[in-house]
């Protein structure tokens, strides 16, 4: 009957097909194998990692015609939040290619997180399908929030805001105030050189709180900079990375009003996707003497972004109504 309807799940049962999958969306075969066993349940990896690759490849395949929910928020959503980053992971044969993560993340009026929907790609040239799978999914989601403000965070990287501003040019743009501060202590290396110094503290000390705290604070951020970039003394290699560093903040002086975000109760900082990168990807795929292929890596991806989204009832419903 399993058969007949679509269900087959080679000798596993749908609730052991399941259990299986759920495993190994969080830890390797071996270790659930270990796990089992502690409950009188002996199965080889290979066995539970063909039933997790086959529930996998369902997973990628449906990924952007099954419409997965999540429990209603508890409060009115007053900000959807979104934000992407790459991050390493290892590929047989290959050394370590970028993978992406991107964030959905809901808040209420007081800035409490209510849900995060996390998206993952395996490495993959342009990054093409994380690209049409994040945008979709982002457009759904403010479908449902019409009256939320649309907040994008992300850090410096070129191909980032190109993505953004191709896509979200009504968004609030947020540089991500971390990445911005960053900069500033690489600022302060080219001007006072690269050993501690009192000066130097008090410099990148004044400039990171007026950078967060004052209105426009990148504009005095930029003064300093042109002051110091102008000073005879500051040559070479120093000069040159001074002048980089000039040209950041020039370039993104737009996405760094944090003062009036604050006041907005918006957020400043990327951290939700900062997160995502290491509980999506790092967490699971970066463990030691782990090589991924690209096919089977997309499988149990999708099946971990499924899992941390809290859409996993939604996801094996719809495998027990439609799977084929």
């Amino acid at each position: 009957m399993e058969e007949a309807c679509g269900l087959s799940f080679s000798a596993a049962t749908p609730l052991l097909a399941e259990m299986l999958s759920f495993k190994v969306s969080a830890l390797p075969p071996s270790e659930v194998t270990k796990d089992l066993a502690k409950h009188g349940l002996r199965l080889s990896p290979s066995f539970i990692r063909g039933i997790a690759q086959q529930d996998g490849r369902l997973a990628v395949e449906k990924a952007t015609t099954w419409q997965l929910e999540v429990p209603s928020p508890q409060a009115p959503v007053e900000v959807v939040a979104t934000g992407f980053d790459g991050t390493t992971a290892p590929i047989r044969g290959e050394d370590y290619k970028e993978a992406m993560c991107g964030t959905i993340a809901l808040y209420d009026r007081r800035g409490e997180r209510l849900s995060t929907e996390y998206l993952g790609a395996m490495p993959e040239a342009w990054k093409a399908d994380f690209t049409n799978r994040f945008t979709s999914r982002v457009t759904r989601v403010l479908a449902r929030y019409p009256k939320a403000l649309h907040v994008v965070l992300s850090d410096g990287a070129v191909w980032n805001w190109r993505l953004i501003k191709e896509h979200y040019p009504g968004a609030i743009w947020i540089l991500d105030f971390w990445h911005a501060a960053q900069h500033l202590s690489q600022a302060a290396d080219a001007i006072f050189g690269r050993a501690p110094g009192e000066e130097k503290s008090a410099w990148f000390e004044r400039w990171k709180t007026a950078l967060r705290d004052e209105v426009d604070g990148v504009a005095g951020v930029i003064r300093s900079l042109i002051y110091y970039r102008n000073r005879a003394v500051l040559e070479g290699k120093a000069r040159k990375e001074l002048d980089a560093q000039l040209n950041y903040y020039r370039s993104h002086d737009d996405k760094m009003q944090y003062a009036d975000y604050v006041a907005a109760g918006l957020l400043i900082g990327s951290g939700v996707t900062e997160a995502g990168c290491k509980e999506l990807i790092k967490a699971r795929f970066c463990r030691s003497g782990m090589r991924w292929d690209r096919d089977s890596g997309a499988r149990v991806l999708q099946l971990r972004a499924i899992r941390l989204s809290d859409q996993w009832d939604s996801f094996w419903g719809k495998v027990m109504r439609y799977a084929t």
